[in-house]
């Protein structure tokens, strides 16, 4: 599933950091830009697996 997001994004970690949702423990996380850059989807994966996704808005 992890190879589904296109991998982590530095653009968006730097832009998702932002106020996010709290996410799951003992995870680790993923970035990517959405279209149109307004906002990035946060990728939450605990032992390979998706766990939650949320969608973080950029000012």
């Amino acid at each position: 599933m992890r190879e589904l997001t296109g991998g982590d994004s530095m653009t968006a970690r730097k832009a998702g950091q932002a106020e996010q949702p709290a996410a799951p423990s003992g995870t680790t996380y993923d970035y990517a830009l959405a279209e149109g850059f307004g906002s990035v989807f946060r990728f939450c994966f605990n032992d390979a697996k998706l766990t939650q996704k949320a969608e973080i808005w950029t000012p």
